[in-house]
This record gives structure tokens, sequence and C-alpha cells, in this order.
């Protein structure tokens, strides 16, 4: 499993979730770069094509002021100069070499929506085995010229010519604009199999309805004072990734004018809040009001800590409670949603 980024956050309104994410089994994504490994146009010859053409990228940063730096090999087992005699697996038939200098390949793309992006490139060393750095991969956003992720690889004389190595970045989340993938190329260095995938974000989806009422009970409730309102918060994972275990964290706060309902929500020790895990894979545990290793957590001071201990009234609520945070065990699968509900009084 590939290094997973640091905790994501995604917020509605008044209710956050924060989970760290997890690769699921292969499942299709948009690549969002063309071109990719260099397969076009294939090279007249094996061995080097110096200034060959590569179509949808740009080179920047170059060490030296030749403008046309490119060459596309296409290894053979006797390919000279000490250079890597194949490309990385999944690589095509060709790789990229900067002739006699360094420098920076570049492609623009746009994505619509928020998502998750995952980019990477492979890396090998050619000439003679040594110690070399500088080699990485970046996402700039191009709406604010920031750079959104980085990652690379470095080699040591000890490791063979024709090692390659990949530098990525898994599940970046970002936003809806145009975006610059980058890759630096030291000299002296090769480079294959650039790509960048979108996946969309995990989704947070949030509803209410009437549940009683003092006057029609619960036949057409209204939502007026001294009635019953039911919240419920669904998430739902897409195909390409699930959420690791025990990493689903939900926060809801106690929206204005209204009281949380600390008894149970429907059977007996049941607790205040509702799970329907469906196939997720969750579960939730209800130790009681005054339990601290459980998955139901209350703050009365805004969500500053959680140490808090409600205190049902006669209707059932604390008016004390600022939030509640949900904390299911176990790992979401992909391509799978849960829902969870809990009741509030309206005042």
């Amino acid at each position: 499993m590939h290094n997973l980024p640091a905790f994501s956050k995604t917020l509605l309104g008044l209710c956050a979730i924060l989970f760290a994410i997890g690769l699921a089994a292969p499942v299709a994504a948009q690549e969002l770069l063309r071109n990719e490994s260099f397969e076009e146009p294939v090279t007249p010859k094996a061995g080097n094509n110096f200034y060959a053409s590569i179509p949808e990228w740009t080179i920047s940063n170059q060490g030296n002021n030749d403008p046309n730096p490119h060459n596309i090999v296409r290894p053979t087992a006797a390919l000279c100069c000490n250079n890597a005699t194949q490309t990385p697996s999944g690589g095509g038939d060709q790789y990229y070499d900067v002739s006699g200098t360094s420098g920076q390949l570049n492609q623009t793309f746009k994505i619509s929506s928020a998502g998750m992006i995952s980019f990477s490139g492979w890396f090998s060393v050619r000439d003679s085995q040594q110690n070399l750095s500088g080699m990485f991969v970046r996402l700039r956003n191009l709406s604010n010229d920031q750079i959104v992720g980085t990652a690379s690889v470095t080699f040591d004389a000890s490791e063979p010519i024709g090692l390659w190595k990949q530098a990525y970045v898994d599940y970046l989340p970002v936003a809806a604009g145009t975006y610059q993938f980058e890759a630096f190329i030291p000299n002296p260095a090769n480079f294959d199999l650039a790509s960048a995938t979108f996946a969309p974000s995990v989704s947070l989806h949030k509803t209410s309805e009437a549940y009683w009422d003092p006057i029609s009970s619960y036949k057409s409730p209204k939502l007026i004072p001294g009635g019953f309102i039911t919240y419920s918060v669904t998430v739902d994972v897409p195909k390409q990734y699930g959420l690791d275990e025990n990493s689903f964290h939900i926060t809801e706060a106690t929206p204005p004018n209204l009281a949380l309902v600390v008894t149970d929500f429907e059977k007996p020790g049941s607790g205040p809040i509702e799970l329907d895990a469906g196939s997720s894979g969750l579960s939730l545990r209800y130790g009681g009001l005054t339990s601290k290793d459980d998955g139901i957590e209350f703050s009365n001071n805004g969500g500053k800590d959680w140490s808090y201990q409600p205190d049902a009234g006669k209707d059932g609520t604390d008016p004390e409670v600022t939030h509640v945070r949900i904390l299911p065990s176990g790992a979401m699968a992909a391509g799978t949603s849960a829902t969870v509900r809990l009741r509030y009084v309206i005042r």
C-alpha cells in the first residue's frame, strides 16, 4: 500500500467529517495527462532519438539553451552508454531523456469539480552508478501559482543502472481549477510514465425531518416548539478508495434553538446516535453517557474538549451539549454509504 496523505477535512454546514484514505481494489480512474509515457510519435529507430518531438509537453528550467533538448529512448538489450535497457512496468516502449542537460517537463490540465488527485512519475539514472538527487514530480495550481503537492526520489552509487524508482502522491484533495504537472529531470537521469488521475471526493449529505410534535404526535408532525426533529448525515465513499480503519469521524454542532436528545434513539441501550452501516463495514459502540472509550463523545464548550458527560432532562435532552462527535469502528469499504441519525428538541 502506498503512503497516505495527512488527514483531510470536508465541511458541510454545521457538520464536519474527518477521514484518512486507504487504497481500495483497482478501479479505473480518469487519467488527466496525455502522451504520459512518451509513446507518440513512435521513434524511427531503437536507442537514442535526439531532437525528437514530445507532443502535449513543454520544457522549462533547462540547463542549456538548446531549443530542442528532447531525446526519446527506445531501449534494447544492447543499448549503449549505460542507459536503462527497459522501461518501468507499464511504461510502453519508449522513455524520455533530456539530452546533455537537466530540465523540467510540464503539462497543464483542468478539473471541473473538487476531488482527489494522485500523481506520479518514474526516474532512472544513466551513464554511471552515482549518488543523484533532485528528481521530483509536483502539482501546481495555476490560479494562484501555489505548489499543492510534491514527491521526490534519490539514487545512491550502490544502485544499478536500469533501476526505476517512482515518486508519487496519492489522493491529494484539490479544488476545481487549472493545474500543471511538473517533473524535474536532473542530468544524468531519465523519466517515464507520468500520471495524474482524478477521483471524486468523499461526499457528505445532511437532511432533517420532523419526527414528533406535541399537537399532531407522529401523524404529520410539524417543526414547532417542543417537537422532535431527526437529522441524518450520510457519507458516500467513491469506488476508487476506502477509508482507513477507525478513521471515520463526524462532528455535529447543535443547531441554534435546538437541544440534543441524549436518551436512546430507538432500542433501549442503543444510545442517542443510530448508525445505518449498510455494507460499509462500520459499527458504532455505545457504553453509556459516562463512558470514556466508546464511539460517542460530547462537548459543552464548542468542541474544545470531549470530556463532558450529558445529563438528560425531562424531555431527554441536555441543552448544554454544543457538539457531539461520532467515531464508528472499522474500515469503510470503497463504493459504500453509511448514515448516522440523531434527534433534537425544538426550543
